[in-house]
């Protein structure tokens, strides 16, 4: 069987990946080293998937022109969770299996989930704000016991977040097509969960029954304050009927991951107070685009460490260089930099980018340089790749796997 690998970073520098793939004796046409992603022409996708008998692929789109065309193809393999990349429907027709790395990143999304309901919860941030103000001032918050946290779709996610909730004192519902309850999670009816929970947060997948799934008569069936968590896809909800929805107080706050068009500049959900934008995704306003400057960098603490595993964009690089080599600042960890697509996964070794202020602090021993790998772990990579050779594995054995979609 050949396996084409389009996944941008299955293969790491230890081949790990592809010894794996070729000790269940796979040919392998690796193409994981190039800058393949959710932007990438699907005609070249297609080109490069002609002859495989089986797929493994990221975000990048695996169109319905290139599944048809693919006369040898039996199985597409999604190194991740997501597939909305991928027609199920016409690969089902077409006779084509289409799998997912399930397990591998579903506990680290709960977490994020338990964090946004925590914020809410307990507003530590309001609290050490008023404390560095020089204020004793005691503020009562909800906490997160015997409040109601309501689950749409539970799969691998939703019950990773039922597992971490419960423990906290939480009563959880949860709304799926095969109802069954576990980990302490109770099912009810859509309707049912959305007039009981303080806290809803979206587990589904995008697809034609899902899109603006979350829209205007949903949100007017919630619970008056409570509290919306998307960390699924962004085309899931109604963006402006959220925004109304929390503008009119429907809503009392949102944890938003995700958005239509990633980086994301111009969501209306930005500057709204009771919206959470996790860093990952966060948008650059001009209020915050170089935050980290030279009249900020003044202010601190002299020998300071600056650390930003966030977006680029944030800090000003002239100024952090220059209070660098004034000894100000006393190192600097960045796994980010402005426009970092000019220098990501490209080989420049022993050339210049062309970017003098990147240059220079690359060069420097108090600087640490990272390109965009924070989100990533040994581990974490490594249950990805694994489950994803195990799927094209069982497949070719039995004909189906554990982990197939269609």
């Amino acid at each position: 069987m050949k396996v084409v690998v389009t996944a941008r970073n299955f293969s790491t520098d230890d081949k790990t990946a592809l010894q794996m793939l070729k000790n269940a004796e796979f040919e392998v046409e690796d193409h994981s080293k190039e800058d393949i992603g959710s932007g990438t022409n699907e005609e070249y996708i297609r080109s490069l998937v002609l002859d495989a008998d089986a797929v493994i692929c990221g975000p990048e789109k695996v169109s319905n022109k290139a599944i048809a065309e693919s006369k040898n193809l039996k199985i597409v393999s999604r190194r991740g969770i997501g597939y909305d990349s991928i027609d199920i429907d016409f690969c089902k027709k077409n006779g084509i299996a289409v799998a997912r790395a399930l397990g591998t990143v579903e506990g680290s999304v709960a977490e994020s989930v338990i964090a946004y309901i925590l914020y809410f919860a307990r507003r530590i941030d309001l609290q050490s704000e008023s404390m560095n103000k020089g204020e004793w001032k005691r503020i009562m918050t909800p906490g997160a016991k015997s409040h109601t946290l309501g689950l749409i779709g539970f799969g691998g996610i939703g019950k990773e977040i039922a597992k971490r909730a419960v423990p906290f004192g939480m009563d959880v519902l949860y709304y799926g097509r095969h109802p069954k309850d576990e980990f302490g999670a109770n099912y009810a009816e859509l309707d049912e969960l959305l007039a009981k929970s303080d806290y809803v947060s979206i587990n589904v997948p995008l697809n034609e029954s899902t899109v603006n799934m979350i829209d205007k008569k949903i949100f007017s069936k919630m619970k008056d304050g409570a509290i919306l968590i998307n960390t699924a896809r962004s085309g899931i909800v109604d963006t402006n009927a959220l925004v109304d929805a929390l503008k009119s107080g429907k809503l009392s706050g949102a944890a938003i991951d995700v958005f239509d068009n990633e980086p994301c500049t111009d969501s209306p959900l930005i500057g709204l107070p009771n919206v959470v934008l996790t860093p990952h995704t966060a948008p650059f306003t001009k209020e915050n685009f170089h935050m980290v400057n030279g009249d900020s960098i003044r202010k601190m603490r002299t020998g300071v460490v600056l650390v930003n595993p966030a977006r680029g964009g944030l800090f000003d690089h002239q100024a952090v260089l220059e209070g660098l080599k004034e000894g100000k600042i006393g190192a600097l960890a960045m796994d980010v930099y402005e426009d970092e697509k000019n220098y990501l996964r490209k080989d420049l070794k022993g050339e210049s980018t062309g970017d003098a202020v990147f240059d220079q602090l690359i060069s420097r021993e108090d600087v640490i340089y990272t390109a965009h790998t924070a989100f990533y772990t040994d581990r974490a990579i490594f249950n990805m790749i694994e489950t994803t050779v195990e799927n094209l594995w069982e497949y070719g054995q039995t004909g189906s796997c554990a982990h197939e979609l269609t």
